[in-house]
């Protein structure tokens, strides 16, 4: 009795270990995708990256914890979805193909295990990330049209607040970047496969990430191909009308020299790591470059968003949301 008590006890204990471990080792990897998408937006369109929300537009004023909408008719000479057509991003981020990302819903390290169960086929580790095609909706009239408020609406004022700094919180959005996130995904056919089964699994990869099989691009026994985050072009980051200067600032001197080229290396080395072991250390590493600014890996967008000095982000140069975008990366990183 007491020996049955203990092996069930004993078994329980484990089955939550086990249940733990899964649980964090599915997380951590989505820090990694969340990174990724950080840095890209920042670096490349000067905007912060959304994950939850679609649509938004400009003039909406969105809490930066959750991403949802907090005024949406402060500006009523705005108008929705006037997308206008923008560079794509083309040189692309490399990611773990375990980092989270999702196609249609599905985590793409699924579909990638259904492919793979055949053992006629192995991906690579990596995934290369693209946006395209892309879209910007800015401001109707411009930034200078964001200060033309609705003033007989009372929630409205706080804009005033978060124009000096004193609101704390929320973005103004002034543009949104709108379009699709791909993965360019490489796989690798068994030796020996007939040419027969190699056409099949060409088939099967089509139907499984809903592609059109022309678009796969074969050379020898390796096939590469791209396929979307979502079926349509959704929101994918939003630009705000005003950012702290001096954040901005005082983010861009801590990355200055080797800290700085140390943390990119790191950062980018964590986007990349498929091994649940490797990327905890690769977390330690980033944490001990971070130093004393890692008490700031939950606040970080909000300290962006207000302070005594409110700018364009047109007075803040490519060079500081180059540091910027590694920092937010690494924050995002050791943040889960």
């Amino acid at each position: 009795m007491f020996r049955g008590t203990f092996v069930t006890l004993a078994l329980g204990a484990m089955l939550s270990t086990l249940q733990s471990t899964l649980s964090i080792a599915h997380a951590q990897p989505r820090s990694q995708y969340k990174a990724a998408m950080t840095k890209l937006f920042l670096d490349e369109y000067h905007a912060f990256a959304i994950f939850r929300v679609n649509p938004i537009y400009p003039g909406w004023v969105i809490n930066i914890n959750n991403e949802n909408p907090y005024l949406i008719t402060c500006f009523p000479g705005q108008i929705d979805g006037n997308y206008r057509g923008t560079r794509d991003f083309s040189s692309g981020v490399q990611l773990s193909v375990d980092a989270g990302a999702t196609v249609n819903g599905v985590l793409l390290s699924d579909k990638i295990a259904e492919l793979e169960a055949g053992g006629d086929v192995a991906f690579e580790f990596e995934t290369v990330v693209r946006v395209t095609p892309v879209s910007i909706d800015p401001a109707e009239n411009g930034s200078a049209a964001l200060f033309d408020w609705n003033r007989s609406e009372p929630r409205c004022k706080i804009i005033d607040g978060m124009r000096d700094g004193s609101v704390e919180g929320y973005f103004l959005v002034e543009q949104v970047v709108h379009g699709k996130v791909t993965y360019e995904l490489a796989v690798n056919f068994a030796a020996g496969l007939s040419a027969q089964a190699k056409s099949d699994l060409l088939v099967k990869i089509s139907r499984l990430f809903d592609i059109n099989g022309t678009s796969i691009r074969v050379s020898g026994n390796r096939a590469t191909f791209a396929v979307s985050k979502s079926p349509d072009n959704m929101t994918l980051a939003i630009v705000p009308n005003m950012l702290n200067h001096e954040e901005v600032t005082r983010i861009a001197y801590f990355m200055r020299g080797e800290r700085g080229t140390d943390l990119e290396a790191a950062v980018q080395s964590a986007l990349r790591e498929r091994d649940v072991t490797m990327l905890d250390r690769l977390k330690i590493e980033i944490r001990n470059l971070l130093g004393g600014e890692i008490e700031n890996r939950n606040r970080w967008a909000e300290r962006m968003a207000s302070g005594p000095k409110m700018v364009s982000r047109n007075d803040i140069t490519d060079e500081q949301f180059d540091a910027i975008s590694t920092y937010a990366a690494a924050m995002v990183i050791v943040g889960d």
